[in-house]
């Protein structure tokens, strides 16, 4: 009998519900969450094949942008430009395999990869998160400049990340799930003069 194959987080084991760090600056306390569940796929288009994008965008309800650094929420994916005819569609709407299903159904001239158990989403919620970032990342995370909506392909520390500014205090961080565990690390000894908490 074959067994159905089960998903296993990167961090399995390692991420513990609990306070750490420090108790002096509670008030900056940053929240760290592990996303599970999702679907990713990464899409291409070929350059100037508008047929093909109207189809994408159709079949999903979604809008693909041709404006670097662009983060968009439909209904039922989150679209990231992430380099030009390229994008990452995000989704807890489909189960496993649908959403790559619907795409090459409703548009087969698409290149597209299922990506979902290839990446780690971690999210930063508090005031300190772009504090901790900034650590380790070159791009300017000012709240004026790295908006709630924009994303951004970058290094953090020495590890090649997507942030995604989902709220003013709230940043999505995408990583190959290989690395996953090595930037949980980081994340923490980063974190701990501000204390932090690993949330479910």
């Amino acid at each position: 009998m074959i067994e159905k194959l089960v998903f296993t987080s990167a961090v399995e084991g390692f991420f513990i519900s609990g306070h750490y760090g420090s108790d002096a600056r509670k008030g900056q306390s940053l929240l760290i969450l592990e996303r599970k569940f999702f679907s990713l796929v990464s899409v291409g288009i070929a350059k100037n094949d508008n047929v093909t994008k109207v189809k994408v965008e159709t079949c999903l309800g979604c809008h693909l942008s041709d404006r670097p650094g662009d983060s968009f929420v439909s209904k039922n994916v989150k679209t990231i430009y992430v380099q030009p005819n390229q994008w990452i569609l995000i989704s807890d709407k489909f189960l496993e395999g649908e959403l790559i299903k619907v795409l090459t159904e409703s548009a087969p001239e698409a290149a597209v990869v299922d990506i979902s158990h290839g990446r780690t989403i971690f999210r930063l919620v508090g005031s300190s998160a772009r504090h901790v970032l900034s650590k380790g990342c070159s791009v300017d995370l000012h709240p004026t400049k790295f908006l709630p909506g924009s994303a951004i392909t970058t290094l953090v520390g020495h590890f090649t990340v997507l942030l995604d500014c989902v709220e003013l205090e709230t940043i999505d961080i995408y990583i190959t799930r290989s690395y996953g565990l090595a930037f949980l690390d980081w994340l923490k000894m980063s974190t701990e003069e501000f204390g932090f908490r690993l949330g479910k």
